[in-house]
């Protein structure tokens, strides 16, 4: 469903770290975020995130495009807590006035995850064209149009920046 193996970096493995190490805060838990998603919330109010990044949670459903109730049941996540689902080109929001910022008219986008952004940089858009990307850590991107899963859960299925 989540068309991801579990990894701890991923935020459903830290919801339940901090669930079981550190209960207190659990309980303080009213939103959750990604970093690019918190910088977006404080810009505009708009609590969001973009299907490629949610990918990476372990919370969403990929090939529906939204929160798994079955995942958020397991991780003892509260749907509530989850931010609104957009494509990373969608307008969420404008710069709020009381930022400190003049910028009025600045709109901004959900925003993508680092290799959804970096495909979509690369050209990396559209039925099976590809991105191999070495450097720390290495990534094979491949782009397709309809989701699809391995039979041996190898590999990662995110939404991509596109759309797709």
């Amino acid at each position: 469903m989540t068309g991801n193996i579990a990894f701890a970096g991923f935020t459903a493995p830290k919801l339940l770290w901090v669930k079981e190490n550190e209960p207190e805060n659990y309980k303080r838990i009213n939103k959750v975020m990604l970093p690019k998603d918190y910088v977006a919330y404080k810009l505009t109010g708009t609590h969001s995130c973009d299907y490629s990044d949610a990918s990476g949670m372990l919370l969403l459903d990929v090939a529906n495009k939204k929160w798994s109730k079955e995942m958020c049941d397991i991780c003892e996540v509260k749907m509530e807590w989850m931010p609104k689902l957009y494509e990373s080109y969608e307008v969420i929001g404008k710069v709020k006035a009381d930022t400190g910022l003049d910028l009025p008219n600045c709109v901004v986008t959900a925003g993508a995850g680092d290799n959804a952004a970096a495909a979509v940089g690369t050209g990396i858009v559209g039925d099976g064209s590809c991105n191999v990307s070495l450097g720390t850590s290495g990534t094979v991107f491949i782009a397709k149009q309809k989701h699809a899963v391995d039979d041996k859960n190898a590999l990662h299925a995110f939404a991509h920046a596109d759309g797709a």
